[in-house]
C-alpha cells in the first residue's frame, strides 16, 4: 500500500498544480446549462481526418476534455505540463481528450509537430460543442467527466 501511495503521489501533485493554471485560464467562463453532476451533453467529437469518436466508449474510465486552440497564449504555456500529466495518467483508468477550437488545420498540424505532441487532437473548428453546448467563453477551458 505504501508503495501505491509512493507511485500515486507525484501524479497527484502534477495535477494539483495544473487544475489551478486551468482554472484560472478559465475563470468567468459560463457553462451554459451544465453543472457539477450533470450527465456530460457531449457524444461525439470530430478527428481532424473527419471521422467522429464516440465518447460513450470511455464509459468506466475519467474522461478529461480539454478544450484549446494554438492562438492561445496559455494554451502554449501549459503545453509541457499538459504532456507531462498524459504520460502519468494510467490509460486504463482516464482518457484525455483534447479538442481544437481552431479553424485552420494546417496551423493545428504545425503546433503538433513544433510541441512534438503525442495524443491525438479532436476539433471543433466552429466551436459548436465549446461554446454553443457548453458555455466556454475563454480558452484554455477543462471539463472532468465522471465513470
Amino acid at each position: 500500500m505504501n508503495g501505491c501511495l509512493h507511485r500515486l503521489l507525484p501524479r497527484v501533485v502534477l495535477l494539483l498544480a495544473l487544475l489551478p493554471v486551468l482554472y484560472a485560464c478559465s475563470e468567468g467562463v459560463g457553462r451554459g446549462s451544465i453543472e457539477p453532476g450533470d450527465r456530460f451533453p457531449v457524444v461525439g467529437v470530430n478527428h481532424v481526418d473527419g471521422s467522429t469518436v464516440d465518447l460513450t466508449s470511455y464509459r468506466g474510465k475519467l474522461l478529461i476534455v480539454h478544450f484549446w486552440a494554438t492562438w492561445c497564449a496559455p494554451c502554449r504555456k501549459e503545453m509541457p505540463l499538459i504532456k507531462s500529466l498524459i504520460a502519468e495518467l494510467d490509460s486504463k483508468r482516464y482518457v484525455f481528450v483534447a479538442i481544437s477550437v481552431d479553424d485552420d488545420l494546417f496551423l493545428l498540424d504545425e503546433f503538433n509537430l513544433r510541441y512534438e505532441l503525442s495524443f491525438t487532437n479532436y476539433v471543433d473548428p466552429n466551436r459548436e460543442i465549446a461554446e454553443k453546448v457548453l458555455g466556454v467563453n475563454a480558452y484554455p477551458d477543462t471539463f472532468i467527466v465522471d465513470r
